[in-house]
């Protein structure tokens, strides 16, 4: 494999350096000097003009790392590109590295890009003194990508790239190779935890202990100052690092610390912190006023296992030169604690207004709490709305009869259970406990005995499943109370726990369950396999599937040798014939070459010679008996069957290594274990031999039939051996039966072989050609090899040329013009086919046509029509046919004369294509302006002030006459008054629903919610809380029923997807990138294409700013998503645009479908009402009479 991957290495421009497949990075970043702005511009210029003609279907993505943000030179010289590029910081506090947030940004943003398309190419750029950061990420992609395992070897990959003479000026003062590793680590954790990267965590920085006191005064020395930087975990919109904490440095409060005195320094900090943060240590001299940085290290808390961080000297940032005064058992200890709840606030005070608690325990409302409020979020903005946009006022009483929750009689003697479980995962455990009907000790019992008749392969997986992990485990060791109070899947965790590596010894016991039939199933299809291929000897008849297999098939031969004769005999005098062999894929052509009548193939003809004259070889798929079987197997599929097989059996084996160390618990298991593996290891070595030479004899099939193994498959021959029997069988069919319907008819027979005897005594007629992919010569072991080495009785029949001649000869006319001359054909009959037909429908002529595209005459044809030309343009291959003929061009066919009127065009095919995309342009602009202009207007307030240049507080500008398009539109999401006075509704009602318990005194809730609504029924299970929801809109705030009219673009805004929309501005990119190429080729072309290339550039004049506008228009639709995202209280992270508008869409139909059905209900019940006061009224006058 590295072989080939150096044989295909293509190096990239001079200018870049790959840092693996489709990523390159810029040289510049190792400059020490600054540019100046000339050389800077010609440096880019000839880097990217380069390797768009090193690539040119590549599109390009650039992520730079700048300090400040002041925009980049490389900004303004990539804009006539239309590339794409992302700013990233430099430093994180003065540390080469970003926030785990920024780097699960930047690795997202490449997997993206990157997926997309196979084109698609990322370009890293950096200005000066920002390679230590830009290394780091690409180690961090090389990661994410898993191009590497190893942070080390990652990071020691880019910086190999940097030459070494300069390489010590570009770092930083600080060796920052301890943190960046330690970020790296994070980055291989995102396979082992759930969400990466996690929620922040707060915590809190109890003491910093140094252990070994460093020497930085020369008298074994010295004073630590510490500095935290990071953000403050109080302002959650602020994300901006600074200095939070300091500890003091007057010299009453700066103690001094030696090594004589002492090994060990505490110094308490008690400081909260969150996320990214960055700790120094600083060294303050005697005269307090000058300091140095002996060491720092930036950690992120989320990461932070056991509240303890340990740093050794090789674990911490510090100066090159400095390390030696450190000693060599040095070590910093971090610990931290978890972050004390605040008070909780005092009760308010009771009022007419404030609403009692409940009397009765209500049905809860299962929605996501939020506990904070986002800046710029919905609920933010309900608190600023005034007192008229406050939600309705709860009726408690209502509320308790409708959703009052049902209880269960509590037994006073039984105690509660203790839960320290997840509620979800003990149930999902007790579920699974009440299916298993033997306690689990015995169940545990039959595990350690391996005994196979207890239990089933599924049981054992289910008790797999619910083994406890190891914070459970760590969980329940810390439980000190009565272990007969906690709940059933904490009894059943504590009794796995019993036994040491319970899951380990279950993953075994299951393995040993399945080993028997899945070895059994293995050397079946590997003997399949053989026996498809090989000989079958007597020696292995015990386990034979058939006889005789493919390649001791003497029939199979004489029947590929007899196609091989009738092939020869249609193609000869062609190029075609005198082969010695033929493709396998041939043999599928047999189906499609049909005589005159086409109701004869030369599959039927095949039947025919056997069954005349060879009859034995017609039942020559019984030799074959193994090829049904071999083709429902796929060798891929045998690999991962025998890699499972093994990594297995290597689990089995360690498992009875541990087994020695857990005692006599464990005794019996190793026992059985042992006995296992005695039986099981030969078996599978057995196997692996097995397998090991199916590959071998796989590929010597392929050889057989005269194939590459490189490039045709072994499923692939199998596949066409069974296509071909089946197709020769079903032919053979139907010839017995046109043999039967003959003899009905003899007569009319006899009477059509007379004249068909008097037209074959004309001269000898042109046969239709066999399309067969000849060989030239006879591969060694091959089948064609084995036929000539075969004997008499392996001969072919005898060709009848005249019966041959009289089923296929060519299709003549019913009569003859005498002046005119024969048609020559030069294409291939399937291509000129279609290509004729083609023409037939088009009726203006071919020279009017290149006339009309060479002229832009873009009314004379539409855009089918010009697709249909691009399809039907020449090949290399085929305009190096028509030009090597030196005959009259006037006898050739219309498919060559239409390609000869094509070549008279220089890159016709390239001028049709630029000629399709100019007629498409306008219309997919359009179509592209219009979801991105209903992206923003599905997020952004459409108030008169916008109208003027902006949209929002992007930096995005609109043209008026565009955005008027929308201008019925005016109230959109985030400015719809009545759907944030809708959400507060929602929010007073779960509150009251759940008020008492963790879900209740929510500030928001996540869009999710919505869809709960519901789902949360009434006692008497016909009204939901969203009928509720109406009901109350619908008594105290009826003017809000109508909100869904303020979010007018929600439906078409519904329809779009930010990931069409990127794949649509690249397809417009690429073509006016082909447009501009185009018009460069054609200054060369001469008077041919002058008049083409003049309109190129007038359609390129005006079609360039527009997608430059474009381009601008969607570089702020992201931010503008993420906007929306925000506004509703969810991360962009985590919850796509789509989803947010897919939720709101679900909500209003649901919301207008109960108010329906609450109209409905106050209709009935009212003419239920009317009929009961009409009933009484009836009553009192018959009572009166």
């Amino acid at each position: 494999m590295a072989m080939l991957l150096k044989l295909f290495y293509k190096k990239p421009p001079e200018g870049l350096f790959d840092v693996c497949e489709r990523i390159y990075v810029f040289d510049s970043c190792f400059r020490i000097k600054t540019w100046e702005q000339e050389e800077y511009n010609t440096y880019v210029g000839k880097i990217i003009s380069k390797f768009k003609k090193t690539y040119p279907k590549s599109s390009e993505m650039v992520f730079n790392f700048r300090e400040g943000d002041t925009a980049s030179k490389i900004h303004q010289l990539l804009l006539p590109y239309h590339i794409t590029i992302i700013d990233y910081p430099q430093n994180y506090e003065g540390c080469p590295l970003l926030s785990m947030e920024v780097i699960n940004h930047f690795l997202k943003s490449s997997e993206n890009w990157l997926s997309l398309g196979q084109h698609n190419v990322l370009l890293m750029h950096s200005e000066l003194g920002g390679w230590p950061v830009l290394a780091f990420m690409s180690a961090a992609l090389l990661l994410y990508r898993k191009h590497h395992t190893s942070a080390n070897k990652a990071l020691e990959k880019v910086y190999k790239q940097a030459p070494p003479d300069v390489l010590s000026r570009l770092m930083s003062p600080l060796n920052s190779l301890a943190s960046q590793l330690r970020y790296l680590q994070y980055v291989l954790k995102r396979n082992d935890v759930e969400q990466w990267p996690p929620a922040d965590k707060p915590l809190t920085l109890v003491c910093v202990m140094m252990r070994m006191v460093p020497d930085f005064d020369g008298k074994g020395g010295c004073c630590p100052v510490f500095r935290i930087y990071g953000r403050d975990p109080s302002l959650d919109l602020d994300k901006t690092p600074k200095l939070l904490f300091s500890t003091p440095r007057c010299s009453k409060n700066t103690p001094y610390y030696n090594q004589a005195e002492m090994e060990l320094i505490k110094i308490d900090i008690n400081f909260r912190i969150q996320g990214d943060v960055v700790l120094e240590c600083i060294n303050l001299h005697d005269d307090m006023s000058k300091q140095e940085i002996m060491y720092q290290a930036m950690f992120n808390t989320s990461f932070i296992k056991s509240y303890t961080l340990l740093l050794n000297r090789d674990e911490i940032d510090v100066s090159w030169d400095i390390k030696d005064q450190f000693p060599e058992d040095f070590k910093a200890e971090l610990l931290f604690s978890e972050r004390k709840p605040p008070p909780l606030p005092p009760p308010p005070p009771k009022s007419e207004d404030w609403p009692p608690p409940p009397a009765k325990k209500l049905m809860p409302l299962h929605w996501l709490k939020l506990n904070k409020v986002g800046q710029g979020s919905l609920w933010a903005e309900a608190e600023k709305s005034s007192e008229a946009a406050r939600a309705p006022e709860i009726d408690m009483v209502e509320l308790e009869t409708l959703f009052l929750a049902s209880e269960k009689p509590n037994s006073p003697n039984k105690p509660k259970t203790v839960q320290v479980i997840g509620h979800r995962r003990a149930l999902s455990c007790e579920i699974m406990m009440s299916k298993v009907k033997t306690p689990l000790p015995e169940l545990m019992e039959q595990v350690l005995n391996l005994d196979d008749s207890a239990m089933d392969v599924e049981q054992v997986e289910t008790l797999i499943k619910f083994c406890p992990t190891k914070e459970e485990m760590e969980l329940l060791n810390n439980y000190k109370g009565e272990h007969e109070m906690l709940g059933k899947c904490e009894q059943f965790f504590l009794e796995l726990m019993k036994v040491p590596r319970a899951e380990e010894k279950l993953v075994v016991f299951s393995y040993k369950l399945q080993f028997n039939e899945e070895v059994s199933e293995l050397r079946h299809n590997l003997e399949a396999v053989y026996l498809s291929v090989e000989q079958a000897s007597y020696s292995y008849l015990s386990l034979q599937l058939c006889s005789y297999s493919i390649r001791s098939s003497v029939k199979l031969r004489r029947v590929m040798e007899t196609i091989l004769s009738l092939g020869n005999a249609l193609n000869q005098g062609t190029t075609e014939g005198a082969a010695v062999g033929f493709k396998l894929d041939s043999l599928l052509k047999l189906n499609e070459t049909c005589e005159r009548s086409n109701k004869m193939t030369l599959m039927h003809c095949l039947c025919k010679v056997l069954a005349d004259k060879l009859p034995e070889l017609l039942d020559f798929s019984k030799e074959l008996g193994s090829l049904e079987n071999a083709s429902k197997i796929q060798l891929k599929l045998l690999a991962e069957q025998m890699q499972g097989i093994t990594k297995g059996l290597t689990k089995v084996a360690q498992e009875k290594k541990l087994c020695k160390k857990d005692g006599d618990v464990s005794k019996h298991f190793r026992k059985s274990l042992k006995t296992f593996l005695a039986s099981a290891e030969p078996d599978v070595k057995e196997l692996a031999q097995l397998y090991s030479g199916r590959g071998i004899t796989a590929d010597s099939l392929i050889t057989y039939f005269g194939e590459d193994p490189a490039e045709y498959p072994y499923e692939l021959v199998i596949d066409t051996l069974l296509k071909f029997v089946r197709m020769f069988n079903q032919a053979h069919d139907e010839n017995c039966k046109q043999i039967e319907g003959e003899k009905k008819a003899a007569q009319i027979a006899a009477e059509q072989d007379r004249l068909d005897a008097d037209e074959s005594k004309t001269t000898a007629q042109r046969l239709p050609y066999l399309h067969w992919f000849k060989l030239y010569s006879v591969q060694k072991g091959s089948l064609w090899a084995e036929a000539e080495k075969s004997g008499e009785a392996a001969r072919v029949p005898e060709i009848n040329r005249s019966e041959l001649e009289t089923i296929f000869s060519a299709l003549k006319p019913r009569f003859k013009e005498a002046n005119k001359p024969e048609k020559i054909q030069l294409i291939d009959d399937c291509r000129a086919y279609c290509c004729e037909f083609m023409l037939s429908k088009v009726k203006t002529p071919l020279p009017e046509l290149m006339e009309h595209v060479l002229n832009w005459d873009d009314s004379a044809m539409a855009v089918d029509e010009v697709d249909n030309l691009i399809k039907l343009c020449p090949t290399k291959e085929e305009m190096e046919i028509i030009k090597n003929y030196t005959g009259d061009f006037k006898i050739l066919g219309k498919c060559e004369q239409f390609f000869l009127e094509l070549m008279k065009v220089p890159r016709a095919e390239a001028k049709l294509i630029v000629f399709s995309f100019t007629l498409q342009f306008s219309t997919k602009l359009s179509e592209l302006r219009f979801n991105v202009d209903v992206v923003y207007l599905s997020v952004v307030q459409a108030s008169s002030s916008y109208l003027s240049l902006q949209l929002c507080s992007y930096s995005v500008t609109i043209r008026l006459d565009k955005f008027l398009l929308f201008y019925g539109w005016l109230y959109q999401i985030r400015s719809s008054v009545k759907l944030r006075r809708v959400m507060q509704t929602i929010l007073s009602l779960g509150n009251a629903l759940n008020q008492g318990t963790t879900r209740g005194a929510a500030v928001g809730f996540r869009l999710d919610s919505l869809l709960k609504l519901n789902r949360t029924r009434a006692s008497n299970s016909k009204m939901t809380l969203m009928h509720y929801l109406c009901k109350v809109l619908a008594d105290k705030l009826p003017e809000l029923l109508d909100f869904s009219k303020e979010l007018g673009s929600l439906e078409p805004a519904s329809k779009i997807q930010l990931k069409l929309l990127a794949e649509q501005i690249q397809g417009i990119a690429i073509g006016l990138t082909k447009v501009h190429q185009e018009k460069k080729a054609c200054k060369k072309d001469g008077h041919v294409s002058e008049n083409f290339r003049k309109s190129l550039e007038s359609f390129f004049a005006s079609a360039e700013p527009d997608m430059v506008e474009l381009a601008q228009l969607y570089s702020g639709v992201g931010k503008t998503a993420d906007a929306l995202i925000i506004y509703f209280g969810e991360d962009p992270c985590k919850c796509r645009y789509e989803k947010v508008l897919e939720a709101l869409l679900w909500f209003v139909r649901m919301f207008y479908q109960a108010h329906d059905e609450n109209c409905k209900q106050l209709e009935s019940e009212k003419k239920a009402a009317q009929k009961e006061v009409e009933h009484e009224k009836s009553k009192a006058v018959e009572q009166e009479r």
